[in-house]
């Protein structure tokens, strides 16, 4: 699956984020709860499996190419 975030999201005392005009990797959070019900996704941001999990609302669904480095 691919997503773009609706917002730009920064990870708390990190410097990891995702970029509101970028196109991103992602998959079911399944082993969240609720996951079904929330749309609990994780948006990978590189290629040691780094994600952050965004919800329902806070992303859209692309069928656009992956525009990231990971």
């Amino acid at each position: 699956m691919r997503i773009q975030p609706k917002e730009n999201y920064q990870l708390a005392s990190t410097n990891i984020s995702l970029d509101k005009t970028k196109i991103y990797p992602a998959s079911i959070a399944t082993n969240q709860p609720d996951f079904d019900e929330k749309e609990a996704i994780f948006v990978y941001y590189d290629n040691n499996g780094g994600a952050m999990i965004l919800f329902k609302g806070e992303y859209t669904k692309t069928n656009k190419p992956c525009n990231i480095n990971l």
